[in-house]
């Protein structure tokens, strides 16, 4: 944990930082200079998040508009969402609740084993394979609610406990189905 006072706006370069709170106003450029800190990338940090306790949300965003194309910020959340969303994904053929089960009780075992990664990827390629036979229409719809639900989980479940297991078994698996389906595309892309 890092705790800074004005240091964020210039010339501060961490790539591990992901999340900052903040709780004083940043106008205009002090936006942009202090938020712009958790860009910077590092392996295996996914997404960054900012709890903000003073500013707008449209503030921020105005803000940020001279310096990019198109900027987006999302909203607070409602939690129940991620059970309508889980409810709607689980409507379409592509996993099973099984998998899910059988997925976690690898992932989530207290020592990992020499070859509990192919283990994983054996419990993921049916998933895989069911999602590659749907037509196009579905597929698009399947892709935005899982990626919708990732993002909303990770989201809220930095500030919001969760006594689901279900809701964060299903946010791993979905986590290494994307992994492994882009893996999938990369070899048929390298292949051709």
């Amino acid at each position: 944990m890092l705790i800074v006072a004005d240091k964020h706006q210039t010339g501060f370069d961490q790539p591990l930082l992901h999340t900052m709170y903040v709780d004083k106003k940043l106008p205009g450029i002090k936006a942009v200079q202090t938020l712009s800190r958790l860009n910077r990338m590092h392996s295996g940090k996914l997404d960054t998040f900012v709890l903000d306790f003073v500013n707008e949300a449209s503030d921020i965003q105005k803000s940020f508009q001279p310096f990019y194309e198109q900027t987006t910020i999302d909203e607070g959340t409602e939690p129940n969402i991620l059970y309508d969303l889980k409810g709607k994904l689980d409507g379409f053929p592509i996993y099973w609740g099984e998998e899910i089960e059988s997925f976690s009780k690898i992932f989530f075992k207290k020592q990992q084993m020499h070859g509990d990664q192919g283990k994983l990827n054996q419990i993921l390629d049916p998933a895989v394979e069911r999602f590659k036979q749907r037509p196009e229409q579905e597929k698009d719809e399947f892709k935005s609610t899982l990626s919708s639900f990732a993002r909303i989980y990770s989201f809220l479940s930095q500030i919001v406990p969760f006594q689901d297991p279900d809701l964060h078994k299903l946010f791993v698996y979905s986590q290494f189905y994307c992994e492994s389906y882009q893996r999938r595309v990369m070899e048929l892309d390298l292949s051709l």
